[in-house]
This record gives structure tokens, C-alpha cells and sequence, in this order.
């Protein structure tokens, strides 16, 4: 569990967030796998030769890379370890 997860709370709200956590071993490990499906589908989306004619395909691709980031980010946040 990251650090970020208990930043700013007393004790006893660092102790029930840490309860929380581990106790939803199940449910987090199935949202990572659901957000790597999302960063999969985006990357397979990515692929499509027509996008290449579109005139704003480099934003397009900076979107895409950011959003894959922010998933990694966010599977990071719920499956790390301190």
C-alpha cells in the first residue's frame, strides 16, 4: 500500500484505511485487471491506419499515451506494496 493512501489522516483513519486495503485484496486485483484490459483496448485503438490522416494525430496520440499513464498510475496505487 502506497504512503498516499494514508497522507493527512489521524491514526485511527490510517488504521482503518490500512484495514480496508488489505481486506479488498479481491476486489483491487480484479480492477487492475480491468484498467490493463482499457490500456490494451486503447493500445490496439491506436492501430487504426486511418488515423494517421487525421490532421490532429499527433494530439490524439499524446491523449493516448496519457491516458495509458494514468491507468498504469492508478494500478500502481492500488496494488503496491510500502
Amino acid at each position: 500500500m502506497k504512503l498516499s493512501w494514508t497522507d493527512g489522516l489521524d491514526e485511527t483513519q490510517k488504521k482503518d484505511v490500512r484495514g480496508d486495503f488489505k481486506s479488498s485484496l479481491i476486489v483491487r486485483k480484479r480492477l487492475a485487471k480491468m484498467l490493463e484490459d482499457k490500456i490494451n483496448s486503447n493500445i490496439v485503438a491506436s492501430y487504426d491506419k486511418d488515423d494517421y490522416n487525421t490532421a490532429n494525430w499527433a494530439f490524439k496520440m499524446a491523449d493516448s499515451v496519457g491516458y495509458r499513464r494514468a491507468m498504469k498510475e492508478v494500478i500502481n496505487l492500488i496494488l503496491e506494496d510500502e
